[in-house]
Formats: structure tokens, sequence, C-alpha cells
């Protein structure tokens, strides 16, 4: 078996494909769920799985990872043929008896010829550990990319809910706006009504409309990516599933010291960043300093996230307030209307502004729950 001079460069090559190559989208792989009116129905809980077991890109980093290991094996293969030579060549070496005279001479030079050449042998042996050392890195970043595809699948999830509540808030809006125009229309007739203002209800009417354009065009590119990255044909239908129950108790049971040590002890870019120093020989008091500043950017980055989901609990129970006085003031608004106080398209007005705040509301909620996963990822290691 040749040995190709190469194959160091080769092994670092397919490392760096590892690294890298988990940004570029993964398109359409078949294994998915569906129901009988072949609609696949994706739930919260099953994107880990999907994108695990069909997401191209990372079918593609586990071929790369076999591809080093085979190539380890043909190194491994060669160094137990190098060894074999180097036995027949010691052997033949050791066979050699030098007679008396000129032949002597010769005899002996030709072992040590010999043995000079089994020791050069020896010394172009391949080293495995550095190949080794490439495949564990590789394996590593391999094992994050995995987790990163997994954390990018659950926030396009619950950001095409989010975009479906803009969507309808915007609906509403233009339901009430559309019926605004056609009673300013009826008052223009009778001379109530200024065209400048009905010119002003109809060009934010327009407006409503290619904002909501716009909005469903990117709910429909949100989907196809999230489509790829989860491993589902581009064709196919999909429904994704309710956004999973809140639970806002977590936050009251965070014990924040607890969960630095945890997420340091868990943290994968310091086992990345480890392994990546003693590739490169670096020195231990140098692996022990870098490593003191990963943990120290760890606790400020965990720290951040913690402020976040504070924050956004905070505007989630602000929001909540907000809700109650606005159903205060069409509980009002109803028995104004009733008594004739106020119009329908008032009430109609404050009947919005109520089913608005409810899909902030839902859009709250799911930004919490969005920061409240995040945190626990961190704390599990994706940090």
């Amino acid at each position: 078996m040749k040995i190709k001079p190469n194959i160091r460069k080769t092994f670092i090559a397919l490392s760096l494909l590892i690294v890298v190559s988990f940004t570029i989208p993964a398109y359409a792989a078949d294994g998915n769920h569906e129901t009988d009116n072949n609609t696949t129905v994706i739930n919260y809980d099953d994107i880990e799985d999907l994108v695990l077991e069909n997401n191209l890109r990372l079918k593609s980093n586990k071929y790369s990872l076999d591809d080093m290991e085979d190539a380890l094996d043909d190194l491994e293969e060669a160094r137990d043929e190098i060894r074999e030579m180097q036995r027949e060549i010691y052997s033949l070496s050791g066979s050699i008896t030098a007679p008396e005279g000129p032949e002597g001479s010769i005899a002996n030079a030709t072992k040590a010829s010999l043995n000079v050449a089994g020791g050069s042998l020896g010394m172009s042996l391949p080293s495995t550990r550095d190949v080794r050392e490439q495949i564990q890195l590789a394996e590593l970043n391999f094992a994050y990319s995995e987790k990163q595809l997994v954390s990018a699948s659950k926030e396009l999830f619950l950001l095409y809910h989010q975009i479906n509540d803009s969507l309808i808030q915007i609906e509403r809006n233009s339901q009430l706006l559309e019926s605004k125009i056609g009673k300013a229309k009826i008052s223009y007739e009778y001379g109530y009504v200024l065209s400048s203002t009905l010119d002003d209800l109809e060009s934010s009417l327009k407006e409503l409309n290619n904002k909501y354009d716009t909005i469903l065009h990117q709910k429909d590119l949100l989907l196809l990516n999230f489509k790829n990255l989860i491993g589902v044909k581009s064709s196919e239908d999909i429904e994704l599933g309710n956004i999973p129950e809140l639970s806002r108790e977590f936050i009251s049971q965070i014990d924040f010291e607890s969960d630095i040590k945890e997420a340091i002890k868990n943290s994968m870019s310091i086992g990345i960043r480890k392994k990546e120093l003693k590739n490169a020989d670096a020195s231990g008091k140098r692996i022990n300093n870098e490593v003191k500043i990963r943990k120290n950017e760890i606790e400020v980055e965990l720290k951040n996230q913690y402020q976040l989901l504070i924050q956004q609990d905070n505007i989630l129970l602000l929001a909540e307030n907000n809700l109650n006085i606005l159903e205060n003031k069409l509980t009002k608004g109803h028995v104004q209307f009733n008594v004739g106080n106020i119009t329908k398209s008032n009430l109609d007005s404050l009947i919005n502004e109520v089913e608005n705040q409810k899909s902030k509301i839902e859009i709250d909620e799911s930004n919490l729950f969005k920061e409240i996963e995040k945190y626990k990822a961190m704390v599990a290691g994706m940090i």
C-alpha cells in the first residue's frame, strides 16, 4: 500500500468541513409522519429527532467522520505493512554471515545497508496520534453543530407562530378599517366627511395590505427553511403544532449560582477549545488560562440570558395588565353602546383592541418560552 504524503492535510480538511458546514442550509430528506389527510403535523417535541435523523447537512458531516475513520484504518494498515517489511529486512540482515577476506567486507557492508534501511523505515512509520486527535475534535464540533441546528429549528417553529399572530392582527385591523371606509364613503356622499379623510383611510388600508403581503412572504420562506432543517420535502404539506404550555414557575425555581457551575461543567465550547489547544501542543499553563477566560465569559453570557428571561417575563406581565384594562373598557363600552352613548364603530374599535392585545400576549408568551428554552440549553452545555 502506498502512503499518501498529504493524508494529514486530508484529515484537517475533513475536520474543517465538519466545523463550518452546519451553517449551510440542508435540503429535504424523507422521514416524517403523515396524518389521514396527508398533512404532516410537526410538534415542538418532535423537532430534535427530526433534525438528527433527517437533516442532510448532518448526514454529510457524519459521512465525513466515517471517511476520516476509514482513512485512519488505512493508515494503521500501512503501519502494519511497514513493520512487517522492517522485520523481513532485519531478519535478512541477521542471516548474513561475513566470511574471511574481501567477501567479508562486502557482506558487512550489505548488512550495514540493510540495517540502515530498516531504521529508515522505522522513522517513516506514519503516526496515528495526530489523526486520532483530529477525529476527536471533529466529533466534538459535530456534536455542537447538532445542538445548534436543533436550537435553530425550534426558534423557527416559535417564530412561525409569532408571524401567524401578527398576520391575524393585521387581518383584524384591515377588517375594522374597511368597515370605517365603508361608513366614511356614506358620510362623504352626504358631505359629512372630507375627501382627504377618506383618502387617508384608504391609504392606511393599502399600507396594511402591503404589510400583510410582506409578512406572508416571510412566513412562506420561514416555513421552507424549517422544512429544510427537519428534512421534509419542500413540496410536502406540514402543519406546526401548538407551542408547549409556558411554565413560568421555572423562573422562580432558578438557582443561578448552581446553574453557572452546571453550565461550565457541561460547556461544549470549553471542551472544543481544550481539544484545539491540546492538538496544537499548547502548554498546560496556556490551556488552563484559556479555560479560565472561557469560564468567565460563560458566567457573563448566562447572566445576560437570565436578565433577558426576567425582562421578557416583565413584558408579559405588563401585557396581561394592559389586557385587564382594555377588557374593563370594553365592558363599559358595551354598557355605553346599549344606552346609545357610543356608536357601533366605537364598540368595534374597543373589541379590536382587546383581540389585538390577546395576540400580543401570545407573542410575548412565545418569546418568554424561547428565552427559557435558551437558558435551559445553555445550562445543559450549549454555551
